[in-house]
């Protein structure tokens, strides 16, 4: 980690800890608001810093592309009759890519007077994401110091560079399949949980129904609230996605560090569909019609009941629009409702709209009913 990748991690941690702390006391400190506020802090943390690094091991394995043509160049050079810092000064005019300018300033330190070991090491010590340039050079250095055919061992690590180069290409794409799973993985437990909350949760926290005796840890065999499932949930989310963000970054990159903008992308991903299908409150009604089909301006009635979160709702008004004509109802302690009206004197199939309001909140069931 360079000077630069730290002060970016050292700013996101400050940033993520100032919003988190500040969030805890507006949000008065509600179990679920405070994981949503640690996730962003996490996400503070890790994508400007997974970004930064992610970027700079890119132009690192563009430079490592580069490396053994330079020291082919410089090995050339060398054989030729030239010293070796004659020679990097005379290949700091060729074209390396993003290695070029690490080259170019070598050769402006040994023009200056800085010692030829020096200027190695303190290019070492700038390409801090790239193993292979790190030990060619390293093996340079042995070889300058050795007095020994340095041009054979320059021409021999370029070589191997080459050859390890081409070897993690072979493995990177044998592992993209991999990679591939890992988030197929990841997408359908996604799936699942949404699926979990927004099927299978309401029908074991239905007070009286049969699943309500499945759960028996919270007095009386009576089931938890949805906020205990969003809770569950948003945290198995987050676990998970940084499980698999770890694993995909190990399997593709062999590096722990690397998983970071996996699980970020994860993270994301699942931050978005729990938003979009989990986090919002579940207002909604549950009405059918007394009949399928009837005949014009005949009597009619529409029942069912009201529920915010799976609880019922009362005193809440629930209006019909039955082609055109409207009727109201108001739900009673258990949240349920009868409203009676009746039917257009057009015949035709009509689609019934029953709508309700309760805080901002809106919620509508559509009823498909035929008039002959």
């Amino acid at each position: 980690m360079n000077k630069r990748e730290k002060l970016i991690l050292l700013a996101s941690v400050i940033s993520a800890l100032v919003l988190f702390i500040g969030g805890m006391f507006f949000s008065s400190f509600d179990p679920l608001i405070l994981g949503y506020l640690g996730i962003i802090s996490l996400m503070i943390v890790i994508f400007p810093y997974s970004l930064t690094v992610y970027l700079a091991v890119r132009k690192a394995k563009t430079m490592e592309n580069f490396f053994p043509r330079f020291l082919m160049d410089v090995a050339e050079s060398k054989r030729a009759g030239m010293t070796i810092p004659k020679g990097i000064e005379l290949s700091a005019e060729t074209d390396y890519g993003p290695l070029t300018p690490h080259i170019k300033q070598v050769r402006n330190q040994l023009s200056w007077g800085v010692p030829f070991p020096e200027t190695i090491k303190l290019l070492s010590e700038r390409i801090t994401h790239s193993s292979y340039i790190k030990r060619g050079l390293a093996i340079l250095l042995e070889a300058y110091y050795s007095g020994g055919k340095v041009a054979d061992t320059m021409e021999a690590v370029a070589e191997s560079t080459r050859v390890l180069k081409e070897v993690e290409k072979e493995r990177e794409s044998m592992l993209q399949q991999q990679l591939i799973i890992v988030y197929l993985i990841h997408f359908i437990f996604v799936g699942i949980l949404v699926a979990l909350y927004r099927i299978l949760i309401p029908l074991l926290t239905f007070q009286g129904g049969g699943g309500s005796t499945l759960v028996t840890a919270f007095g009386g065999g009576e089931a938890p609230p949805l906020n205990f499932y969003k809770l569950l949930f948003f945290l198995t989310m987050t676990i998970q996605s940084l499980s698999n963000g770890i694993v995909a970054g190990v399997t593709k990159e062999g590096s722990i560090s690397s998983g970071t903008k996996h699980a970020g992308v994860m993270i994301t991903i699942s931050l978005f569909v729990y938003t979009a299908f989990i986090f919002p409150q579940m207002f909604t009604i549950n009405a059918i019609s007394s009949k399928g089909e009837l005949t014009t301006n005949e009597p009619i009635e529409f029942y069912g009941s009201l529920t915010l979160e799976n609880e019922p709702l009362s005193g809440v008004e629930v209006e019909v629009d039955f082609g055109g004509k409207s009727a109201s109802g108001v739900t009673d302690e258990y949240g349920d409702f009868n409203i009676k009206m009746r039917s257009p004197t057009v015949p035709g199939s009509y689609n019934v709209v029953l709508e309700a309001e309760y805080e901002g909140l809106t919620t509508t069931q559509t009823l498909l009913v035929n008039v002959k």
